[in-house]
């Protein structure tokens, strides 16, 4: 799918599946939580955590998708390595109710103004309800559903400076009489703070250049987006199907020139073969 961010305008989708469609995001669902908690003045691009291998929160256990052993990164370096111990840190210290609040305002459980036919609204899970492991889990992109469109419209906001502008199908009508009626824009609002979109916008540059986004690399552009795998939940609960085997989607979210954008972009690999993460096999498309 690819759309001009400023106007929210679709460009290319390749099926009705990213409105219809909803799935667990996985790690590219951690810019939210990152916003949510730079917005609130918690923490900033250099910020320094202390990250041990994993992290035991009630009866789960949480880890990195390649083992390391106790690190100091600052914010910069958790998105750049996607560390889900850093994310969670930082959701830990945003809390339920400015997580679930940073969520919404990002567009996150409501469906667009589009009403587009069986179009899903996903699902984000009211503070209320959560238990003890949600807030780990949500902060990483995990127990929180998310159709494809709202996913890069999160990073739209990004790029538009954190402005939250709807998206847009049509450009204009044609009447009977041949006279051309624009449509009008998608609904706007303001989700964050255009110092911490901005500062997040500088963020991503450092996961393509240096981090799990390489692969999605533009020689002569610079390019600033968000790698994501996650598993896919099966209907009678947990990731393992019946065949005991774990399946995955793998997904990249971003948008160039980053300094300017004029395009963004979301790929997603549904079940991949061979290597599965976002990484590998979305991000060089």
């Amino acid at each position: 799918m690819v759309l001009d961010p400023e106007t929210g305008a679709v460009r290319v989708s390749s099926n009705n599946s990213a409105l219809t469609t909803q799935y667990e995001p996985g790690s590219v669902m951690k810019i939210v939580t990152l916003a949510g908690a730079m917005d609130a003045g918690q923490i900033s691009p250099t910020s320094q955590f202390n990250l041990p291998p994993t992290l035991r929160i009630y009866d789960a256990e949480f880890g990195e998708a390649e083992g390391r052993g106790t690190v100091t990164w600052d914010t910069t370096q958790i998105l750049t390595h996607s560390s889900n111990v850093g994310t969670i840190k930082i959701g830990q210290g945003l809390g339920k109710d400015a997580l679930y609040s940073a969520q919404k305002a990002f567009g996150f459980g409501s469906k667009t103004s589009l009403n587009f036919p069986n179009e899903a609204s996903g699902s984000v899970l009211a503070p209320s309800k959560y238990s003890g492991t949600s807030l780990p889990s949500i902060a990483i992109g995990q127990s929180i559903s998310v159709t494809p469109m709202q996913m890069l419209f999160a990073y739209n906001t990004i790029a538009n400076q954190g402005i939250y502008v709807g998206p847009k199908l049509v450009d204009s009508t044609v009447d009977a009489d041949g006279v051309e009626h624009p449509t009008a824009a998608g609904d706007s609002h303001r989700a964050v703070s255009a110092g911490t979109a901005d500062s997040l916008n500088v963020m991503m540059r450092s996961v393509v250049e240096e981090g799990t986004g390489r692969l999605a690399a533009i020689n002569g552009y610079s390019v600033a987006g968000k790698t994501g795998t996650s598993r896919k939940p099966q209907p009678g609960g947990g990731y393992i199907d019946k065949m005991g085997v774990v399946r995955y989607q793998s997904t990249f979210v971003g948008f160039v020139p980053a300094q300017q954008p004029a395009l963004s972009v979301y790929v997603m690999i549904d079940e991949p073969s061979g290597a599965y993460t976002g990484g590998a096999t979305a991000a060089p498309v």
